[in-house]
């Protein structure tokens, strides 16, 4: 082990060989790769391994953590990329939740394993706004303890490891609140029908019925994981189609993982994550808002849909108009007339957001990277902003789709399109016509 520039003294880095690639592992999986890096550090105060974290912000899009460079790393394709190096006060910190407003949250450990020496801190991940300090919640984080700090709709609380009843208890009192760049609360709403997911999704599994609920729709756990006892909150993300995927690890006994999605329609799958004893930390998944996860292999994550991709809704890339930089909506509005509303029509009924995704049409590779952005609410409308990116293509890079979709959810007003080139092949920002 070696100790590298922007490393903290006394910490060494593992060597890459040592955190276990797992690419023949996953062989038939169809992965690709993700993008974003992977390694571990070896911290004297906790003995343990720590390895790259990532989250995801509301809008989908990743944000990782490198202890070994103490890095953030905003991975966005539309403009809001940033990254931050942090000074070596952030040595021994992990990162909590990604909030509204491109705002993050660090548990920042002053005094492993004592009481009160962790805190909480928000901190801006915004272009040209990275690294800025916000707010600092003194001696209310994790220092090593016996639970989690979780994100729920009001902003970061906590959770225990054990017990009964829902994860997080509601009553359990709010650490922070989410704030804005401004340094005051966060006005973006919480979620809900109408406001998922610009603000944060109210998530809660009840680990003694086998539960999960998103948003207030409710899955029952049927397989394997309905009879793991999970230690605190699984990591858990809603999916863009109104469903979930989350990941379920038992620790008692053999160590197990499994992958859980919870599809739209209300019905579960499940993933048995192969089992690699000989790995950093074993084999380390993260569920992702496209129904994907990144699994780490080697020094970087790679992306797969252990369930498949989401099935197509819709598909409107026959409906574009290229050089105008608009969709037809007509078609898609006349699909929508056929539905019987009477029952349940998921996922075009579950939010705005659900309903972007479907007319989105579909995701065909996992290199690519999808987010949904809520931009504006109005009593009548919502106007959503669907990005995809990391086409596997020589030409185009990115696609860009801003919808204006009624309140009630059965009709499309409006579908702009614009897309971004590949380097050296024509326009680098979100424009109509066509690449070269």
């Amino acid at each position: 082990m070696t100790t590298e520039p922007g490393v903290a003294p006394g910490e060494t880095v593992v060597p890459i060989e040592s955190v276990l690639a797992i690419d023949g592992v996953l062989s038939e999986t169809g992965f690709e790769a993700s993008g974003i890096g992977h390694r571990c550090v070896r911290e004297p105060a906790f003995g343990q391994p720590k390895c790259t974290q990532v989250v995801h912000d509301p809008w989908g899009v990743p944000i990782s953590w490198d202890p070994a460079t103490r890095t953030l790393t905003r991975h966005a394709e539309d403009g809001t990329e940033a990254r931050a190096v942090l000074d070596e006060s952030f040595t021994t910190s992990s990162v909590v939740a990604a909030g509204p407003d491109e705002v993050v949250y660090l548990n920042v450990v002053t005094e492993p394993g004592a009481e009160g020496s962790a805190d909480l801190v928000a901190m801006t991940l915004a272009p040209g706004d990275a690294g800025r300090v916000l707010e600092r919640a003194d001696g209310v984080g994790n220092p090593g303890a016996d639970f989690d700090l979780v994100a729920v709709p009001a902003g970061v609380t906590t959770t225990d490891w054990y017990g009964q009843g829902p994860r997080p208890n509601p009553a359990r009192q709010l650490l922070m609140p989410w704030v804005d760049r401004d340094s005051g609360d966060s006005d973006v709403p919480a979620s809900g029908v109408d406001a998922s997911p610009n603000g944060v999704d109210d998530i809660t599994i009840n680990a003694y019925d086998g539960t999960v609920t998103v948003n207030g729709r409710t899955w029952q756990l049927t397989g394997d994981a309905a009879s793991i006892a999970p230690t605190g909150m699984p990591l858990i993300e809603r999916t863009f189609d109104g469903g979930f995927v989350a990941r379920y690890d038992e620790f008692f006994d053999d160590y197990r993982s499994i992958v859980v999605r919870g599809w739209p329609d209300g019905s579960v799958t499940e993933w048995v994550v192969p089992s690699e004893p000989n790995s950093i930390g074993g084999v380390r998944t993260i569920p992702e808002p496209m129904g994907s996860v990144l699994v780490a292999s080697g020094d970087r994550f790679v992306r797969l849909y252990p369930s498949g991709i989401a099935p197509a809704a819709w598909d409107l890339q026959s409906d574009v108009d290229v050089e105008a930089g608009r969709v037809d909506t007509t078609p898609l509005n006349n699909h929508l007339n056929t539905l019987d509303w009477s029952v349940d029509q998921p996922p075009w009924d579950v939010d705005a957001v659900a309903s972007a995704y479907a007319a989105a049409g579909p995701l065909f590779s996992p290199a690519e990277l999808r987010t949904i952005t809520i931009v504006e609410q109005r009593a009548d409308a919502t106007k959503v902003v669907v990005t995809d990116s990391g086409f596997l293509d020589d030409s185009v890079f990115a696609t860009q789709l801003t919808m204006t979709i009624a309140s009630d959810l059965r009709r499309v007003d409006q579908i702009g399109w614009a897309n971004r080139c590949q380097p050296e092949r024509g326009h680098q920002t979100f424009e109509n016509g066509w690449c070269r």
